[in-house]
């Protein structure tokens, strides 16, 4: 997924289930005293194409009403690896579902800017509502995300993004509120879904427009130094940026902007936060899908993001 367009996240070290489980949450809408195991990153080795095939066949033996085959193919064959590495039978019918209304809605509409579907789930033992977001991949999408949820004041704990082969996007938000609890006021998920489809209209509603950048016009108050690192070891195939920096609102939307700028594509993001330091993991290749491996483009992102957040 473009960067900014679409993500996923989580962090290194202990990884959390793909069912919400009883983790200490990241705020993105107000510095948080929380701290949360680093997630071990996936390895999508052959267990993927194991896991993927067991998928199938139980669809092929309880399809999903109204959904046709040709459907449910596009979407084995064109998820990526770590999208298998770790979906449940459940996010999976979730997804298709979800797809399937963006599809639908899409070519009933009349309007220039393609639809987006929001669907929510509740976890009110986990503390947390787990949103799904479908629509086309599109430069910038996961940073406007990013944007409003901080605007509502809404605290991410989690994310993964996701970018099928046809371009269409899953990306899946855990989020709490300012007591990290599930989100019992539905009016602010009615919220964040009208500032998504006035975001991705043509022309974008002022108001979405405002909102992404809301937190720009409050006081900052650095507490430490940016730190941004790479690693080009950890995986085969994507390079790792970690950042580090003071918890503030708005700050996981200024690190996408900056990598969206950068021509960066996040397949994952890690969020977590420890005190009032925010430790975010993200997995990106380049424009070409590729590691970025360019020294010279490496200093230049890392004094980008550091600009950024100081």
């Amino acid at each position: 997924m473009v960067a900014g367009s679409k993500t996923s996240s989580r962090v290194r070290g202990k990884r959390a289930a793909n069912k919400p489980s009883a983790i200490p949450r990241r705020s993105d809408a107000k510095a948080s005293s929380s701290s949360r195991a680093p997630a071990v990153v996936s390895n999508a080795g052959a267990g993927w194409q194991r896991q993927r095939e067991r998928l199938r066949r139980l669809l092929a033996r309880t399809p999903i009403a109204g959904l046709s085959q040709e459907e449910v193919d596009a979407h084995f064959e064109g998820m990526p690896a770590h999208y298998w590495d770790r979906v449940t039978e459940n996010e999976l019918v979730w997804g298709l579902q979800a797809v399937h209304r963006f599809l639908s809605q899409l070519s009933a509409s009349q309007s220039d800017g393609a639809p987006a579907i929001m669907d929510a789930r509740h976890f009110p033992q986990q503390g947390c509502t787990k949103v799904l977001v479908s629509t086309w991949d599109r430069l910038g999408l996961l940073t406007k995300l990013a944007g409003y949820i901080s605007a509502l004041r809404l605290n991410v704990i989690r994310a993964e993004v996701y970018t099928r082969s046809d371009n269409i996007v899953l990306d899946v938000f855990w989020l709490c509120d300012s007591e990290q609890r599930h989100i019992t006021d539905t009016a602010r998920l009615q919220q964040l879904n009208f500032l998504l489809e006035g975001g991705l209209s043509e022309p974008p509603r002022f108001v979405s427009t405002w909102a992404v950048r809301s937190h720009q016009y409050l006081p900052r108050e650095i507490r430490m130094k940016p730190v941004v690192t790479f690693d080009n070891a950890e995986s085969p195939d994507r390079t790792v940026v970690t950042v580090e920096a003071s918890e503030r609102l708005g700050l996981l939307h200024d690190m996408l902007e900056v990598l969206s700028a950068n021509r960066l594509n996040i397949t994952e993001a890690l969020i977590e936060t420890i005190g009032e330091v925010a430790r975010d993991i993200f997995f990106v290749t380049d424009e070409h899908k590729q590691k970025v491996l360019a020294s010279e483009r490496l200093k230049s992102i890392e004094h980008a993001i550091v600009e950024a957040l100081e």
